[in-house]
C-alpha cells in the first residue's frame, strides 16, 4: 500500500474504502495492507501528495489444476472443468461456472493520510490500466457472460485470459463495467471516487478467467506467473474549495496472475447421418409456364435433413456436450459456389426447361441457402448452423428446407421442360 501523510486538520470524514476484486473465483483472501514510502508537503493553500516507487499485486490460484476439453461452439453447457486434485482427474471433475479461487498478496493500492477537506465533493480518480502487450494480444472476442475482452496469452496461444475490475465500500462490493482497451492496450478505469478523510485508502484487486481459444491437442501447460499489466494514477490538480490538491504517482502497481496448471484434452465429437439422408431425391410439383406471368418464384417442394449426435464421443463425465452441427451446400451445373449466390443452376440440354433456376429456403421461410465449397472447415463460405441443434431431450440436429422455382433470365427465355438440379451437402461438427 502506498501511503502519504499530510498535516492533519481537526475535521475527519468517514473513510472510503475501494476494492477492485481480483479473483479467479468467489472472494479471495485479502493481503494485509502494506505501506510504501511517500512524501507530502503543504504550501499555503496547496497540498502535495507524491507516490514513489512501483509495487506488485499478485493473485495466486489456490487450485492446483484446471482441465479444458476441446471447445464446443455455442454449446449451452460449459466446456471447461476443474479439479482440486493435484494433476487433475477426468473421472471426477466439476463444471467451472465460477471464478477460480485465489489468494491476494502484495501492495494493492494507495493510502492517503491527512486527505481532509471540509464539505468538499469527492475526487474522481483518473486511473488507467496498461495492458502488458508483450505477453497478451487482444483477440477482439468478448466473454459472453461478462463482456470483458479476451486476450491471447502469447506464450501459450491455446489459452486466453479475461479480467474484471470492481470496487468494495465497507461490506458492499460492485463490479465496474467492462474495460474498453484502445489500440495501444490502454483502458480508463472509470467510476471510482475518493471521499475525503483523515485516513482514506483504495485497495485494488481483480478477478480473472482462463479461456480455451481453439481445439487443442493433449497438452499440459504449467503454472504461469502472468504479468497482466499495471494500474497507474494520472497526475491530479484538484481544487474543490479553498485548498488545491496536487497528486502525482511516480510509480505504478504491477498486476500479476499466477494461474493453475492447465490440462488440455482433445475430445473429438461426432454425429452421423441416418442412412435415408445420405442420398436424397426431391420430387418437385409440376408448374405451368403461365404461372410465372406475374410472379418470379413458385414453391415446388421440401426436404428435411437430420443427423443423430447420440454417440458416446459426445459425453464427458456423464454430461452431454454436443457439437454445433453446421452444413454447407455446394451446387452443380455451373452454380456459383462463392458463399454469396443463392441460385442453384439446373441442367441444360434437350428436353430441359430454360430460363429457370432453383432456390432453397431455410425453415424460417426468409433466409436462403447460399452455396459454398465442399469443405467442413470452420467458417467455410456459405456454411451455417442447422436450425435445430442437438439437446439432451432430442439428440438430433435437423432442419426442413423448401425448394422454389425461380425465373432466371441468365438461363435464357422461360420455356417449359424438365427441371433437374443437384447439390451436395457437407456436415461439420464444431
Amino acid at each position: 500500500m502506498k501511503t502519504l501523510k499530510s498535516s492533519p486538520l481537526p475535521i475527519s470524514l468517514l473513510p472510503y474504502l475501494m476494492v477492485l476484486l481480483f479473483l479467479f473465483s468467489a472472494y479471495p483472501a485479502m493481503a494485509a495492507p502494506k505501506q510504501a514510502q511517500g512524501a507530502d508537503q503543504i504550501y499555503g493553500t496547496t497540498k502535495y501528495f507524491t507516490f514513489t516507487g512501483s509495487t506488485d499485486l499478485v493473485a495466486s490460484s489456490t487450485q492446483p489444476s484446471i482441465i479444458f476439453f476441446s471447445r464446443v461452439r455455442d454449446n449451452p453447457k460449459n466446456n471447461t472443468f476443474y479439479s482440486n486434485g493435484s494433476g487433475g482427474s477426468i473421472s471426477s471433475v466439476t463444471s467451472l461456472t465460477n471464478w477460480i479461487n485465489t489468494n491476494i498478496t502484495g501492495v494493492s493500492g494507495y493510502s492517503f493520510r491527512g486527505f481532509t477537506c471540509s464539505g468538499c465533493t469527492p475526487l474522481t480518480l483518473p486511473l488507467n490500466f496498461y495492458l502488458n502487450t508483450a505477453k497478451l494480444e487482444n483477440t477482439s472476442m468478448k466473454d459472453p457472460n461478462t463482456g470483458d475482452s479476451i486476450f491471447k496469452i502469447k506464450d501459450h496461444p491455446e489459452l486466453g485470459v479475461s479480467f474484471q475490475l470492481g470496487m468494495q465500500h465497507q461490506s458492499n462490493s460492485t463490479y465496474l463495467s467492462a474495460l474498453n482497451f484502445d489500440n495501444a492496450g490502454v483502458a480508463h478505469i472509470g467510476g471510482i471516487q475518493l471521499y475525503f478523510g483523515d485516513s482514506v485508502s483504495i485497495v485494488f484487486l481483480l478477478r480473472a478467467r482462463l479461456h480455451l481459444l481453439g481445439n487443442p491437442s493433449n497438452k499440459i501447460i504449467p503454472k504461469i506467473d502472468l504479468n497482466l499489466g499495471y494500474i497507474k494514477l494520472s497526475p491530479i490538480n484538484y481544487k474543490p474549495r479553498y485548498i488545491t490538491f496536487v497528486i502525482k504517482d511516480d510509480g505504478q502497481i504491477n498486476v500479476h496472475l499466477k494461474t493453475p496448471q492447465a490440462q488440455l484434452f482433445e475430445k473429438i465429437r461426432q454425429c452421423f447421418l441416418v442412412s435415408s439422408e445420405t442420398n436424397k431425391t426431391v420430387r418437385l410439383k409440376q408448374v405451368k409456364k403461365r404461372e410465372f406471368d406475374n410472379i418470379n418464384e413458385i414453391e415446388g417442394g421440401e426436404f428435411k435433413l437430420s443427423v443423430s449426435c447420440n454417440r458416446q464421443e459426445n459425453q464427458i463425465n456423464d454430461q452431454w456436450l454436443f457439437p454445433r452441427v453446421m452444413i454447407t451446400f455446394k451446387g452443380e451445373n455451373d452454380t456459383v459456389n462463392d458463399g454469396s449466390s443463392n441460385l442453384l443452376k439446373t441442367q441444360q440440354g434437350s428436353g430441359q426447361a430454360t430460363g429457370v433456376s432453383l432456390r432453397i429456403k431455410r425453415q424460417d421461410g426468409r433466409e436462403t441457402v447460399k452455396y459454398g465449397a465442399d469443405s467442413a472447415q470452420m467458417g467455410n463460405l456459405g456454411q451455417f448452423a442447422l436450425q435445430k441443434q442437438p439437446s439432451e431431450g432430442d439428440k438430433n440436429a435437423q432442419e426442413t428446407f423448401k425448394v422454389y422455382y425461380v425465373k432466371d433470365l441468365t438461363k435464357g427465355n422461360l420455356t417449359e421442360g424438365k427441371v433437374k438440379a443437384a447439390a451436395t451437402f457437407t456436415m461439420s461438427y464444431q
